[in-house]
Formats: structure tokens, C-alpha cells, sequence
């Protein structure tokens, strides 16, 4: 999962809860959860103004409350992550940075990168300065070292490379636009947003990870939880030694033998809840509801903690049909949808391609730059992706390409025409 995607998940009344490959909305007052399902392997996913989810081979947007699909493209090959600005959603392989529309997922463009396993310094880039708001900023770790860089989003450009001790964590502060990162050498380093150092201070102690807390920070380590200020300097220490990184929030640490509560205000432990079922994974829960806590197992049963009282209580849930919303007809314009399946430098090699598909649907060879192999034009692309199958590329949506030929063709029986440039079932 992207750095810092579980570090900011509050649940709240209706805010999508994802784990593997389940999600989930929550209804506190009535006790019950909505259930959805996609097609794979959750990889990926960011809450914004809808839920990106990024599978093994699709993305998909969600509606955040009624858990709908608004959205959905097939992807050609796997990604590792994905991060989210104001007009983009960009995909991450280890070779490749793969920029798409995020109002209608058309494909925009592609940028080579060097080998390595990258991961976004922050998933949700609308955070970023307006003047930034063009650069993707990757960590890719290499031995006991870490490699911080700045992609321009629209150069393809690298802008900046900084190579520093390994980073075992990484926040971003959307205040101050700071990046604070925790190194394997317990520093506390603050980066501004050119990657240029700030401050570093040194722990005395090992760090897993960290937290803001107050003026300061929330160190989690095998030894326990410490708050420190913004010297470095331990203000406070509770000796709770806590199972994995990724099953706990912020102040609901599990340990071996239960759950602790820690106070927001003072980090005093305010309850303890024995637990007898394996915990998959805790979440804390926003105002109105602060005193309850979501607890999932490893067998995908919801339960809610009162902190209060220290009672618990299941969660009713309901399978939904993992189906498209019902999708308003885009407005007619010049511009039609296009499935490529292949751009080459060479025209030879563009050829092969063609030759290889042409005999079953009536791909053709647009030259504008590159040598681009290409299906299409359709109205709307949910058409287009019942059509396509197994075939891999990228869609696109730009001007009208004529194309002079009538063509008939049949998919899977279902029999088309190509006409006026125009594809559509008989």
C-alpha cells in the first residue's frame, strides 16, 4: 500500500474502508457496512473526491458512499502504485510512469524511468503547491540507501535526485509542505519541497514509524511509543510493545495480549480490550463517533469497540452487486474514443502489429508522431471495452481519425460495423 494511504484513513459514517480485496462503507449509527467487491487483487487505492482503486489489470473509481462504479478501465500490463492529483491519476511501474485522465481515464502519456521498485512520496498530490502541482515526487530504496526524485509530469524530465540513508517512513506535512522522513539510522530529517534539507535531528532510540502528535511527533518502536518534540527530545514514553505496522491506527496499538487505547491529548493508555480472534486490521473513527473503534479479523468480520464501555458489537454486512452506475450519455463531440494497442518509432514494426490483428477487427496505422496502432472511433468506451476482450493497450479520446472504409465485423457473435470512422453494433 502507498506510504502514509493508512496513516490518514479515519473512518467516518459512509468512508470506504479497503483491505485485499474488499471494500467496505460503514454506517456507525445504524450498524451496518456495504460491501463491495472488483474483479483482482486490490494493489492500490486512494480516497479523494472518489475511491481510485487499482487492481492487478484495472482501475476502477468509485462512489466514496454508495460504493458504485462510475469508472473503470482495463489495464495493460501490472502497477505498483498509484497517486492522485487535481486533474491526474498516476499509475507506477518499475520502469514506467504512466500519467491518465482523471475525469473521463483516457490514457495522456507515458515516462520512461530507470529500473527500480518506486513508490509515491505522497498519494494524494492535490496537497502540493499549485506551482508543484506538474512534479510526482518517487522514493526507490537500493541497499542501506534511499533515492528521493522529482518527475515533471509534463517534461517527463527528471528534475531532482537526492540519495540519502534509508527511509524507513515518510510523512508529508500539507501545512508547512515538508516532507519528514524517519531513516534507518533514527534521524528525523525535514525536506523542503525541492528535496533541499531543513532539519535533522537524531533519536536515541530505534523507530519504525512515526506520526504527527501536537507540536511534535509519535515514534512507534519495538520498545514502545515515544513522543518527542520537534528537537528530537523524548517528552513522553509508554512501554507497549505492538504487533505489525500495518494492523494499527494511531492511538490503537495490538499487542499480544489485546488492544491498548491510547488518550489523543495525554498518550495515557484509557482502555484494554482482550482479544481472542487474529486481527487483520484497527481504525480509529472521526467525531461524532470517537469513542468506537473498527476492529476486522482475519476471517472479514466487522465488529465495533465501545472505548467507553468496552463492549463490542458485530457489524451487519451487505453484499452489493459490483455494477457499473448508471452512466449519463457524454455530450457528442469531434472527439471520439480509441483503444491503441501499440506506438512504435519504426513503421515495420507498427505493420507487424496490424498484420497480427487486422483479421479479426479493422485496426488501423495513425501517423501523426509516433507509428500508432489503433481501434476505434466509438462513442463511449464502455462499447469499446466490451469489444476489445483480451487485447491489451490503452484508450484514448481525441479528434476524429477518417477512415474511408465500411468494414463488417463479429466479436464473440456479436456483430459490428466500421463506418465513417464510426463503430457500432448492427
Amino acid at each position: 500500500m502507498s506510504i502514509a494511504c493508512l496513516f490518514t484513513l479515519f473512518v467516518t459514517t459512509y468512508h470506504p474502508l479497503v483491505v485485499d480485496s474488499l471494500i467496505f462503507t460503514i454506517d456507525i449509527e445504524k450498524m451496518e457496512a456495504k460491501e463491495q467487491t472488483v474483479s483482482g487483487t486490490i494493489i492500490d487505492y486512494c480516497i479523494d473526491d472518489f475511491l481510485y482503486v487499482l487492481t492487478g489489470r484495472a482501475l476502477y473509481k468509485l462512489d466514496c458512499t454508495f460504493l458504485t462504479i462510475e469508472d473503470h478501465i482495463p489495464l495493460p500490463q501490472r502497477f505498483n502504485y498509484l497517486a492522485v492529483n487535481n486533474a491526474e491519476i498516476i499509475l507506477i511501474t518499475t520502469n514506467e510512469i504512466v500519467i491518465i485522465d482523471k475525469h473521463n481515464f483516457a490514457f495522456k502519456r507515458g515516462i520512461g524511468i530507470e529500473q527500480g521498485d518506486y513508490r509515491p512520496m505522497t498519494i494524494l498530490d492535490r496537497a502540493i503547491p499549485a506551482e508543484r502541482a506538474n512534479f510526482i515526487y518517487l522514493i526507490v530504496d537500493s541497499g542501506t540507501k534511499s533515492i528521493l526524485k522529482i518527475f515533471d509530469l509534463k517534461s517527463g524530465e527528471l528534475r531532482r535526485k537526492l540519495t540519502v540513508d534509508k527511509i524507513v517512513s515518510i510523512i508529508f506535512n500539507e501545512e508547512t509542505h515538508r516532507f519528514i522522513t524517519l531513516d534507518i539510522n533514527n534521524r528525523l530529517t525535514t525536506y523542503d519541497m525541492l528535496l533541499k534539507k531543513k532539519k535533522s535531528v537524531g533519536l536515541q532510540f530505534e523507530g519504525v514509524w512515526f506520526d504527527r502528535f501536537q507540536h511534535g511527533y509519535m515514534v512507534y518502536s519495538p520498545h514502545g511509543v515515544f513522543f518527542v518534540n520537534q528537537s528530537g527530545k523524548v517528552i513522553d514514553f509508554q512501554a507497549i510493545t505492538f504487533e505489525e505496522k500495518s494492523i494499527n491506527d494511531k492511538f490503537i496499538l495490538l499487542t499480544k495480549k489485546g488492544i491498548v487505547f491510547l488518550d489523543s491529548l495525554t498518550l495515557r493508555p484509557k482502555g484494554f480490550f482482550h482479544v481472542i480472534q487474529r486481527i487483520k486490521k484497527l481504525l480509529t473513527i472521526q467525531a461524532p463517533h470517537a469513542q468506537y473503534v473498527i476492529m476486522l479479523d482475519t476471517h472479514y468480520r466487522l465488529q465495533i469497540i465501545n472505548i467507553a464501555s468496552m463492549e463490542i458489537q458485530s457489524i451487519t454486512k451487505k453484499k452489493m452487486v459490483a455494477k457499473e452506475a448508471a452512466l449519463i450519455a457524454p455530450a457528442r463531440t469531434d472527439s471520439l474514443w480509441y483503444f491503441q494497442l501499440g506506438a512504435f518509432a519504426n513503421y515495420e514494426n507498427a505493420v507487424e502489429m496490424y498484420n497480427n490483428v487486422k483479421n479479426n477487427i479493422p485496426v488501423f496505422i495513425d501517423s501523426a508522431d509516433l507509428y500508432r496502432v489503433k481501434f476505434g472511433g466509438f462513442h463511449d468506451k464502455m462499447s469499446a471495452i466490451e469489444i476489445i476482450g483480451n487485447l491489451d493497450g490503452w484508450f484514448l479520446f481525441h479528434e476524429k481519425v477518417e477512415q474511408a472504409s465500411t468494414i463488417q465485423f463479429s466479436v464473440d457473435a456479436e456483430k459490428y460495423i466500421l463506418e465513417d470512422g464510426i463503430i457500432r453494433k448492427e
